[in-house]
């Protein structure tokens, strides 16, 4: 189903006919965004199967900082080239600023613009947020010391990763992880639930609206019956994972 035929339904089941313009084309008049709510409370609700996704990125020479859009959780991070693929390491705050881990102290007083480039062997998963969000970092303070994961201007992506070394040439990142769904923006537009799970999609706008204006109880039931889908949807997926293992190991 498109969005607008999704809006459409969400409108019928809600009774909220003030949410669009007209029932003859069903302009939007504030319904998107409940659907949009809607969609990112189910994704969030999975993470299992199409939850999980695969984000590539070219790098090239000098790049450390990597931004991800709709990310919401990194399992994996791989670097590949002409030469050969290999996973990275994460690392954790301490390791990256030095109390402990693989770095030497002299990584935590150079601009990373100085640093020794190679490939890629470590990341440490960041935030972008600063406070206040359009605050700004020198370039004189660039260094590990002077959180370098929030040097970049703020464009509204939190989430990304710090690479050290930094790159010593052109590369492709590839990034598993849980990944939000593109959102649904023009009539059209078609994703992972409204192809295959509209009607949850549906419920899940319908929800977003009884928390809005509706009563406890009313989400409560609109939760269970989400819940109730999601639990059969996940058993396909269980039934593929089983589908080679014979016997129990023990």
């Amino acid at each position: 189903m498109s969005l607008l035929d999704i809006r459409k339904e969400v409108v019928k089941v809600s009774g909220r006919y003030d949410l669009i313009v007209d029932t003859m084309d069903y302009v939007d008049n504030g319904i998107n965004s409940f659907i949009i709510q809607g969609q990112r409370m189910l994704d969030r609700k999975v993470g299992f199967g199409f939850g999980q996704g695969k984000y590539f990125v070219d790098i090239e020479e000098g790049d450390y900082l990597i931004k991800l859009t709709n990310c919401r959780a990194i399992n994996e991070v791989w670097v590949a080239n002409s030469e050969g693929r290999s996973q990275i390491i994460k690392v954790s705050e301490k390791e990256l600023r030095g109390t402990s881990g693989p770095f030497e102290t002299s990584w935590l007083t150079a601009p990373f613009s100085s640093m020794e480039k190679s490939t890629p062997s470590y990341y440490y998963p960041t935030t972008l947020r600063r406070i206040p969000e359009n605050g700004s970092v020198t370039l004189d303070s660039a260094t590990l010391t002077s959180y370098l994961d929030t040097l970049a201007p703020f464009d509204g992506t939190f989430n990304g990763l710090i690479l050290l070394p930094p790159a010593d040439g052109d590369y492709v990142l590839e990034i598993s992880g849980l990944f939000y769904t593109n959102l649904l923006v023009e009539d059209a537009d078609e994703n992972y639930w409204s192809i295959n799970y509209p009607n949850l999609l549906i419920m899940a706008a319908v929800q977003q609206l009884s928390k809005m204006y509706g009563g406890v109880k009313s989400v409560a039931n609109w939760d269970n019956h989400i819940d109730s889908e999601l639990i059969d949807v996940e058993k396909d997926f269980i039934s593929q994972s089983i589908t080679d293992i014979d016997q129990m190991e023990g």
